[in-house]
């Protein structure tokens, strides 16, 4: 049976024309039994759709980016490099065309005018050489990229000089067939955007065009102003690119005359930017308004960044991401839809000394990730959650003044980082806690009367023995 995320994805996918406010909320109330609000929110949510108002009615109306972009045209110059190699990196090139639930040299198809499969392999290149062909998917979009090509790469992110991993494109063939140097595009067309499938073709870079280019980038520049306008300096490079053809005349999906890393190379107006640690486009006069970051996305950050508990870990805090997901589901329980309440009764009074400012950044979007995925959750399944709810709420008392008290005593955390639960009886009792949550996390169901008794015996058991740890620990510090 379909949860009412698919069904709300299977009524965007079957509507590739796109539809109203209105009759999105006339047709999936009866199929999901959710209220009009709730189901303008999952629209609003969803990346498969742009968000516009209809000329005539002022109504919202909703247009399916596969549609959008399903036909597009963009250009790719392959560098020097990738030509002598007989490669091409995926990297930020093919950004908007192909929904970001994809990872490109993992899940694209690319075939040629005569249906021949371009091969992927695998190549070892230093992290800093690859900034040309990254650099506009965010610090948060390399990582994901890089990563996703090869799981040995999360440990050396950080290090720019460190040679890493990556699936490239395998053009050998084609460029020697068609003779490709310099002075030639790689032109693809979009034969699916949500599953990365597109068709290849090569053209030659013409002298004369300079005044098409010039029209292009004046209303793809129209376009991303109008983003810029819209949603400030807070949306990632490929939202803004994707806002930035949809807020333009789509003629400029069809033969254009540049690659979109030339249009940004060349433009006066537009530039790429640092902002909050984050890799945006915004005007190039107001470069003096944005606070900036002199490193590039690749050199990210000196602390791990790649998960929630890998960070805790790191910094030798004694929580998981287990008991942040059990303080946000025993928060929005109550009412309190607010992180801040949540993140102070977690965390010292100082606050968390982090590495650097790309892990502070790093940590906060893995919790927003966290807390906005349990509202989901909640928004789609009906989780019994009331008797074991009292249950989590009686551990988080007790893990709430535990975090007091150790916050308090000023140890040292690094005595803790190199531990495991084995060698520590704190952290023993801290993780037999911490399997209880997990339960109550998970579980989906009311639980009977002898299952309700024997979980409350052994929660007092365990948090007794926690209480009693803690007290031990704290003594033998000060000794």
């Amino acid at each position: 049976m379909k949860n009412i995320q698919e069904k709300i994805f299977d009524y965007i996918n079957n509507n590739r024309a796109g539809f109203t406010l209105s009759k999105a909320q006339s047709e999936l109330i009866p199929k999901t039994q959710l209220s009009k609000k709730l189901i303008e929110n999952y629209l609003e949510e969803s990346q498969n759709l742009f968000i516009s108002e209809d000329n005539k009615t002022k109504e919202k109306k909703y247009t399916t980016r596969k549609s959008f972009f399903n036909n597009a045209e963009f250009l790719i110059s392959p560098s020097s490099l990738e030509l002598q190699k007989g490669i091409l990196f995926s990297g930020h090139r093919f950004i908007p065309f192909y929904s970001e639930e994809l990872f490109p040299t993992e899940s694209f198809e690319i075939t040629t005018e005569e249906n021949e499969i371009i091969p992927v392999k695998n190549i070892t290149f230093k992290l800093e050489d690859l900034y040309d062909y990254y650099s506009m998917l965010g610090a948060e979009g390399i990582i994901d990229n890089l990563t996703a090509d090869n799981t040995e790469n999360i440990g050396i992110i950080g290090n720019p000089g460190q040679k890493i991993k990556v699936s490239v494109f395998d053009f050998n063939n084609f460029y020697k067939k068609h003779s490709l140097n310099t002075k030639s595009y790689l032109k693809f067309t979009v034969k699916d955007w949500s599953t990365g499938k597109f068709t290849v073709s090569f053209t030659k870079k013409s002298q004369d065009n300079e005044e098409l280019k010039y029209k292009w980038s004046e209303t793809f520049e129209e376009g991303l102003i109008k983003t810029f306008e819209e949603s400030g300096p807070y949306l990632e490079i490929p939202e803004q690119l994707a806002l930035g053809f949809f807020n333009s005349n789509n003629s400029i999906l069809k033969n254009p005359p540049c690659s979109i890393d030339e249009f940004i190379k060349n433009n006066e107006k537009i530039q790429i930017k640092f902002y909050d640690n984050n890799t945006i486009l915004w005007y190039k006069e107001e470069l003096n308004s944005i606070s900036e970051n002199n490193e590039t996305p690749i050199s990210i950050s000196q602390g791990t960044i790649e998960s929630l508990d890998a960070i805790l870990e790191e910094l030798g805090l004694i929580i998981s991401s287990t008991e942040i997901e059990s303080f946000i589901k025993d928060s929005l329980l109550s009412g309190n839809d607010t992180p801040t309440s949540i993140l102070h009764k977690i965390f010292p009074e100082s606050g968390i000394t982090f590495k650097d400012k790309a892990q502070e950044t790093a940590f906060y979007n893995h919790f927003e990730e966290l807390w906005e995925g349990i509202i989901t959750e909640q928004k789609t399944e009906q989780s019994a959650d009331t008797n074991t709810a009292s249950f989590r709420r009686e551990i988080l008392d007790n893990l709430e003044n535990l975090y007091t008290q150790y916050y308090e005593s000023g140890i040292n955390s690094e005595s803790l980082k190199n531990q495991t639960p084995e060698q520590n009886t704190l952290l023993k009792d801290i993780h037999s806690i911490r399997e209880i949550l997990s339960l109550l996390n998970s579980n989906k169901k009311d639980l009977d009367s002898d299952e309700v008794e024997k979980l409350d015996e052994i929660i007092f058991n365990r948090l007794k023995k926690l209480n009693e740890s803690l007290e031990e620990y704290l003594a033998s510090d000060q000794d």
